[in-house]
């Protein structure tokens, strides 16, 4: 990567106990050209040490590990640095399935799976195509947090306009006599007479749902599953 785009670039730490996966998730990072791969790390423990040194500001993490599995290991980062995102990688299991929705309840950004396509080629094309987004998100977050504060400016609030004192407004017009006639063409209609929102029988109930979106942010499947 260019030094001169360092100060942009999202930094992140992949993690994972196995080195074939480690290696295929390093190379989808620095295929995105707004990445910096700070380093890698085999288990849970050595990820710790390694965000403490490099403060990256993604961590791709493994669920299933030696020594300090993910699920742990996402606790600690979440209690210790509030500033680093976290994406889990999973398999395709049923248990690493309900570790993923517990990731998603301690604040994990989301989740990919690892790839299982038949080819290394249509497996990599497959991760790069979830985990794009991902890391255009988290630089999206980055940004945020970095960016300064914007600074309120006062708002500027016309003086009141006075007449002077010397202005004398002319005297208003006598009212103008209403003619019966007159009267009979202003009188208001009566209230059953004006249309009503619940009038409108025109309007027909909708039809079958055949879909209800819910979105939630990090944190969010706690309150989706109450």
């Amino acid at each position: 990567m260019p030094e001169a785009t360092l100060a942009d670039a999202l930094d992140i730490l992949v993690v994972d106990d196995s080195p074939t996966y480690r290696m295929i998730l390093s190379r989808a990072v620095r295929n995105w050209p707004r990445a910096n791969l700070v380093g890698t790390a085999g288990d849970g423990q050595a990820a710790l040490a390694a965000i403490e040194e490099k403060r990256p500001h993604l961590v791709l993490l493994d669920i299933s590990m030696p020594i300090l599995d993910g699920i742990e290991t996402l606790r600690r980062i979440r209690s210790r640095w509030n500033d680093v995102d976290v994406v889990m990688c999973s398999g395709i299991d049923a248990n690493q399935t309900g570790l993923t929705m517990q990731a998603l309840s301690l604040g994990a950004l989301d989740f990919i799976a690892k790839p299982q396509g038949e080819s290394p080629a249509e497996s990599f094309a497959a991760l790069a195509s979830t985990l794009n987004p991902l890391l255009e998100l988290a630089n999206t977050r980055k940004r945020r947090r970095v960016a300064p504060p914007a600074t309120s400016r006062p708002i500027a609030v016309p003086p009141p306009i006075v007449a002077p004192a010397s202005t004398s407004l002319p005297p208003s017009p006598p009212p103008r006599p209403m003619l019966p006639e007159a009267s009979a063409v202003a009188r208001p209609k009566s209230p059953a007479a004006l249309p009503t929102a619940q009038s409108g029988g025109s309007r027909r109930p909708p039809g079958r749902i055949e879909l209800v979106a819910i979105g939630v942010s990090t944190g969010g499947p706690n309150a989706l599953q109450s």
